[in-house]
Parts: C-alpha cells; structure tokens; sequence
C-alpha cells in the first residue's frame, strides 16, 4: 500500500509541479504505475491527462474507462470527481450512462 501511495503521490507532485518542476510524460509514467496497482485516484488524474492528451497520446476513450471504474468503485469524493471531469468533457452528467458493462 506504501508503494502505491508514494508512486500515485511523485506522479501527483510531477504533473502539479508540487516541491518539483511539472513533467507530464515522467507524472504519467508514474500515474499508470499506479492505477495498474488499484490506485483509484490515480486513475483520475491519468483520466484527465487521457481525455487532454496532456503527457500521454490523447484517448478519450480510455480516459473514460477509468472514470467509469473510479465512479463504480470509489469513494462519494472520487466519485463526485470523476462527475466533475465526465461532466467537463461529455455530453452525459453521469459516467453511466449509456455505457454497456456486458
């Protein structure tokens, strides 16, 4: 859990320039990293990056995967999140609708 936390935290500090310069292609390396490892908010910070194609070749698509998964799975506040960035970019307030989970 330690490792996840600190992998999901450089990529956080890389990608916001947080006690470092901004670098989002190392912020996105690090991000996948750990969302591979269940990091849910990783998975919202590499949604956003996704859908903007900012460090990372540009996938809406995936970006909405992840939300879709954050939104199912995670807290009120990373839900309430994935809304706000499903909401920005999408046509549909909520990041179920309209998608077939079969």
């Amino acid at each position: 859990k330690d490792h996840v936390d600190a992998t999901y935290k450089a990529g956080l500090y890389l990608k916001k320039g947080l006690g470092t310069n901004i670098d989002l292609d190392e912020a996105a390396v690090y991000l996948k990293k750990s969302s591979e490892m269940g990091c849910l908010d990783s998975k919202l910070e590499l949604a956003e990056m996704l859908y903007d194609g900012v460090g990372v070749i540009k996938s809406p698509a995936t970006g909405a995967v992840f939300l879709r998964e954050v939104y199912r799975a995670g807290s009120k506040e990373q839900q309430d999140k994935a809304k706000a960035v499903w909401g920005a970019r999408e046509s549909t307030e909520d990041p179920d609708v309209g998608y077939n989970y079969d």
